[in-house]
């Protein structure tokens, strides 16, 4: 069964408010920031813990089955060769060993959450289907930055071949572009997507209720919809932004231009610096909830997807499935 029909299957059968409401499915919710819950000191990347503490990440995902979630995120996010190339810990790297780096790291994370759901599915057929999403993240680049100069969109679309190439190897049933604050940079990712038989969400990060960092908005961000075949987007939408009733606009906009299942993963709050620890903590709001609840007021599209970003954890998840 292919991952349309998959996603078409999980739909038909989750749970309507009424026969006017849409279909909701939960994803899961933050995966790096519970890995630094744990992890309180450590300055690496979550992702390495697909091949340091393979265990850890799939308790995570484990906690997030049990809570409810019907797609998980595999531990993946920013897991490309632009990103690593700026990590100390891969500075000393060939290529080859950079290029194997990664495709251990996506290969293992991808592998780890499927094995974590199936181990779920097989205790609980009931359930059945629950997703994978091969989580790929931005680059964090100056190529990301001036796309259109030199190579550099090449270099983005082979940089997110190579991800989505061992995700797939992995056995992801789609991908989940996330965190994307430049449209072009996006862009860069779904035509390296083409490339593969798997299907998408795709999340774009707004910093304000208008625009992202970059001065995206959302007409850049629902024209590079319309001018991508639709049937390779499941789902498109929003993740990393606060729980705020200003975004309330700004998606009803999304809505009404956008003929796809909305998919929204909010932060638990707003980020606030710890000066002890030099990080960044997400302190929970009655907000989060606020304004979950209206998305379960809204009359369409027929397919809503909720989740939780930063600071979120299968607590958050367990209440969402809570309210519905």
């Amino acid at each position: 069964m292919n991952t349309g029909d998959l996603f078409n299957k999980l739909t038909a059968q989750k749970f309507k408010l009424n026969a006017n409401k849409p279909a909701i499915l939960i994803g899961d919710g933050g995966i790096g920031t519970e890995i630094m819950k744990i992890n309180s000191n450590s300055k690496q990347a979550p992702f390495y813990y697909n091949l340091n503490k393979p265990e850890l990440v799939a308790s995570i995902h484990q906690d997030y089955l049990d809570a409810g979630s019907d797609i998980i995120t595999t531990n993946t996010f920013s897991a490309n060769q632009l990103y690593l190339k700026q990590d100390k810990r891969s500075a000393s790297l060939t290529e080859n060993q950079l290029r194997d780096k990664i495709t251990r790291i996506n290969k293992y994370g991808a592998e780890i959450a499927v094995k974590a759901r199936d181990k779920f599915i097989n205790e609980n057929p009931e359930q059945s289907p629950i997703l994978v999403a091969g989580s790929v993240g931005p680059t964090g680049s100056e190529e990301a930055i001036f796309p259109d100069q030199a190579n550099n969109h090449k270099k983005l679309v082979a940089t997110f071949q190579e991800q989505i190439k061992a995700l797939a190897a992995g056995g992801v049933d789609l991908i989940l572009l996330e965190t994307f604050s430049y449209h072009l940079e996006l862009k860069a990712g779904l035509e390296a997507l083409k490339e593969f038989e798997l299907l998408a969400i795709i999340n774009m990060s707004f910093a304000s209720y208008n625009n992202t960092n970059y001065g995206t908005d959302i007409d850049d961000f629902t024209n590079l919809i319309s001018n991508y075949p639709d049937n390779k987007i499941l789902a498109a939408g929003f993740n990393c932004i606060t729980p705020e009733p200003g975004y309330q606009e700004t998606i009803n906009n999304f809505i009404n231009s956008v003929n796809l299942p909305l998919s929204i993963y909010y932060n638990a709050g707003k980020p606030e610096l710890n000066l002890k620890t030099g990080q960044t903590i997400y302190k929970s709001q009655d907000d989060f909830f606020t304004e979950i609840k209206k998305l379960l007021q809204l009359n369409q599209p027929d397919t809503i997807i909720i989740g939780g970003c930063c600071g979120t954890d299968p607590e958050t998840i367990k209440k969402i499935r809570k309210l519905i």
